[in-house]
């Protein structure tokens, strides 16, 4: 309310931290959906969120070209953990007996050099890729704030791991049936509402509100809400 009320540099974070925090617990469902034997820790993760919403802050408060260094390594660090436990479906650990675990593969594996789950790979490969191009397309053009380009990385890789989860049911050979793919087509047209609406923006708290008052449109429903306001509805 206090970012709608008066948007400013230094309440933008309250707009966007719920987003952060939606997506991640989507993603975790999804995985927990999937892998129903699997259950993620309480404490991991919502001490996780508590770090992102810092994280978030600070990247408002104090941008600059050290921070987003250290947050791409950071990131592309957890992409690559991610990746492996989604790869290993939560059984691969990184600890002092993962070099004697590797030696032994290579010794006993018939084809150690090819990957086990091989139409997993390629998707997990194109995500990274993804994430790659992400970080190097923001390090070249900005996408705007540092917040903005962290709620890009959330939407981008729930939008991913979305398409990886119904990509291997079809690869699986699971049927799909009617109540999911009317939802997976609601989803998708509301998505690309909201997208639009938070593309066509009716104000920006980063420029001055002369500068800021020439965004303005008229209140797009029911004579009160604008765009801004349709894109957290949606």
């Amino acid at each position: 309310a206090w970012y709608h009320m008066c948007p400013n540099h230094s309440n933008f974070q309250f707009d966007t931290s719920f987003m952060y925090v939606i997506c991640m617990l989507s993603m975790i469902k999804i995985y927990q959906t999937r892998h129903p034997d699997i259950n993620a820790n309480a404490y991991l993760v919502f001490g996780v969120l508590a770090l992102v919403i810092i994280l978030g802050l600070t990247g408002i408060m104090y941008e600059g070209p050290i921070l987003f260094v250290l947050f791409t390594c950071l990131h592309l660090i957890m992409i690559f953990w991610l990746s492996a436990q989604i790869y290993y479906m939560g059984r691969w650990k990184l600890d002092k007996k993962t070099p004697k675990r590797f030696l032994n593969h290579i010794m006993t594996a018939p084809n150690p050099c090819g990957p086990k789950y091989p139409n997993r790979m390629v998707l997990l490969s194109f995500g990274i890729l993804i994430n790659l191009g992400l970080a190097v397309s923001h390090w070249m053009i900005k996408f705007g704030n540092f917040g903005n380009y962290l709620l890009i990385l959330f939407m981008v890789n729930l939008i991913l791991y979305l398409s990886f989860y119904i990509v291997m049911k079809l690869i699986s050979k699971e049927k799909l049936h009617f109540w999911p793919l009317l939802y997976i087509l609601l989803a998708m047209i509301f998505w690309s509402a909201s997208l639009y609406f938070y593309v066509h923006k009716s104000s920006s708290w980063t420029l001055s509100a002369a500068e800021s008052r020439t965004y303005n449109t008229p209140c797009t429903f029911m004579d009160f809400y604008d765009n801004h306001d349709l894109w957290h509805f949606l």
